[in-house]
């Protein structure tokens, strides 16, 4: 433990410093004065290391502005999550989330505290097919943008349009709208999470080649295909009537993997009294291109009659002779009673390795369900048509049934209505099975009725959804400017502010400080509020860190947040002006019993 009193980490992790110094961990020697020596690194990896321009051409995805996406990824945040107490409902013990705000800097924010924590990723980004996608790109400053975005700032810079962009403009700017985010989704999923991207065929393709930069080709698991209408379309001139979406399934790792679909057990039937068990029929014709396979075409004779039953002429069999013959002598095929019937193979239940088979990519109506069904269920939660083409309830059911498990975390960085919220209630509330989302969503404008923004009616249909289905909590969160001075600008009028507070200029709920807080020391969003008195002060606490909300911290106040016992306990600097000796002897006595003491 430090001899000195830590100070709260404002800004969100430095991922550039974080993997360079892991870097350096791996390979010392490697870096010198800043500077990579890649003859050294090549030598260690026992590989041949390229110039910078030696000319080669290499594979991979390049695009015009990847570089300033690479930047707005590495840029920390100084933003925060505040809550809104009063957009919310039994704040403290509310275990679902929802954040209003631009996911670059909301998913930079969540890093410290939700790395390795997300089982389930699902978004549905803007599918880039011409029309506005809102999304700030300043790749210097996120937050500002965000802000003037939403009205926060005076000054006007967001740029709302991508379709008087060319083509390949149009492109790029998606691409570099999703890359950073993508990278820092691909940090919070746990090592067997999964994350499932909605896309249509404008970007599939480049989405795919953006998603194997990023988690691996290795880590693609399969595309799921469903039919979003019943109807074809007439009104493309080239009379194709594109009828389909697809869902991008990529894994955290290679231990990433679906549930599967269940096998019908009822099926396996004992009728003939085997002491191996119950058993079913299985066919044992083969696969269509089995006709080039000679070692598939031959007769299987029945050992009792005598009996040659000849292979299909262009499948032949599922196994080899030699095979089928140990199966024959283990009494493991069934022959026909008729001359025209063929032989199947005799299967076990239990020689059932899994009690579960794969999942189709093919995704049928039942499980996906189509546009109009989404739009409807939509309409009639809500009281009125407010929101255009929200995906169906049943895919989002669907996958989350097919990757989490009970007590999972979900996470919709691109929430729209809310449909994932809205899946993740209804599964909870069918099995009691304690999942949780967190969903994030700009506050884009919308004239939807009472609606003045899609984050409103995101808030709004999980509100109806949690009264129909009995949840009690959500929390609400917005992005903000911190509440706290940035001690590190550059800015040269900052260097003529003499004020000794660490809190900004604006107006401050104590409640929201606290929330800042608890973030930046990674406790996560969702953990439950304990909320407690030392002496004079409020004390609000979450998963081992004590926040004490006071700006007049006395030896009183700060003996009893001791006595609480929290992991960490952290101090309003402010409260220690004038008090030197009051902070000494608070860091020295938590200190002694194992506490670490920080300010803010």
């Amino acid at each position: 433990m430090s001899d000195e009193v830590v100070k709260v980490e404002l800004e969100s992790p430095d991922l550039a410093a974080e993997k360079l110094a892991a870097f350096q961990d791996l390979f010392p020697g490697v870096l010198a004065d800043g500077i990579l020596d890649a003859g050294r690194l090549g030598e260690l990896l026992d590989t041949e290391v390229a110039a910078p321009a030696d000319g080669r051409e290499r594979f991979g995805l390049m695009w015009a502005g990847k570089q300033g996406a690479v930047r707005s990824l590495l840029a920390p945040s100084r933003g925060a999550l505040l809550p809104e107490f009063d957009k919310s409902t039994n704040f403290d013990e509310a275990r679902h989330t929802f954040i209003e705000g631009d996911n670059l800097e909301v998913l930079k924010l969540l890093q410290k505290a939700y790395n390795d924590k997300i089982k389930l990723i699902y978004i549905d980004p803007p599918y880039n097919t011409g029309n506005d996608f809102v999304y700030p790109d300043d790749f210097s400053d996120g937050l500002t943008a965000y802000l003037e975005f939403t009205g926060q700032l005076d000054e006007t810079g967001n740029r709302r349009s991508a379709a008087v962009d060319s083509v390949g403009r149009l492109h790029s700017r998606w691409l570099s709208m999703m890359y950073p985010r993508l990278v820092l989704a691909r940090n919070l999923l746990t090592q067997d999470g999964v994350l499932a991207v909605s896309i249509d065929d404008n970007e599939f393709a480049n989405l795919r080649a953006l998603l194997d930069e990023i988690f691996g080709p290795e880590c693609f698991m399969g595309t799921l295909v469903w039919r979003r209408r019943q109807t074809p379309d007439s009104r493309n001139k080239s009379r194709v009537s594109s009828d389909h979406e697809y869902v991008l399934l990529y894994g955290r790792s290679l231990g990433s993997a679906l549930r599967g679909a269940d096998i019908d057990l009822t099926k396996y039937k004992n009728p003939d009294d085997d002491p191996r068990g119950p058993w079913t029929s299985e066919n044992l014709t083969g696969l269509a291109d089995a006709k080039a396979r000679p070692n598939l075409h031959y007769d299987i004779v029945d050992p009792e009659t005598g009996r040659a039953y000849p292979p299909h002429p262009d499948r032949g069999w599922a196994k080899a002779k030699a095979t089928v013959d140990a199966l024959i002598a283990e009494g493991r095929i069934l022959f026909p009673r008729k001359p025209d019937g063929r032989p199947r193979e005799k299967k076990f239940l239990a020689d059932l390795r899994s009690e579960r088979t794969g999942f189709s990519t093919w995704l049928e109506s039942d499980v996906a369900g189509y546009n109009y069904t989404a739009t409807r269920e939509l309409t009639k939660l809500l009281g009125g048509k407010f929101f255009d083409f929200p995906k169906p309830l049943e895919l989002v059911r669907t996958l989350v049934d097919q990757v989490t498990e009970p007590g999972d975390l979900v996470l919709d960085f691109f929430a729209g209505s809310g449909t994932t919220g809205q899946a993740v209630l209804e599964l909870d509330s069918e099995g009691g099975s304690g999942r949780r989302f967190v969903l994030v969503q700009l506050p884009e404008p919308t004239d939807a009725g009472p609606y003045s923004s899609i984050a409103e009616l995101t808030r709004a249909r999980l509100s109806a959804c949690a009264a129909e289905v009995k949840e009690s909590g959500l929390r609400s969160f917005r992005l903000s400017p911190s509440c706290f001075r940035d001690e590190t600008s550059a800015d040269p009028e900052d260097l003529f502010d003499l004020r000794e507070s660490t809190l900004d200029d604006g107006d401050h709920v104590m409640e929201e400080l606290a929330g800042e807080i608890l973030l930046k020391e990674g406790v996560a969003l969702d953990a439950r509020w304990t909320r407690d008195k030392a002496d004079s002060a409020e004390v609000i606490s979450a998963d081992g860190v004590a926040v004490v909300l006071s700006l007049d911290v006395t030896e009183a106040v700060a003996s009893a947040a001791i006595a609480l016992e929290p992991r960490v306990l952290v101090f309003l600097e402010d409260g220690f002006a004038g008090r030197d000796a009051v902070k000494t002897n608070a860091f020295t006595n938590a200190k002694n019993l194992g506490i670490t003491v920080k300010t803010v």
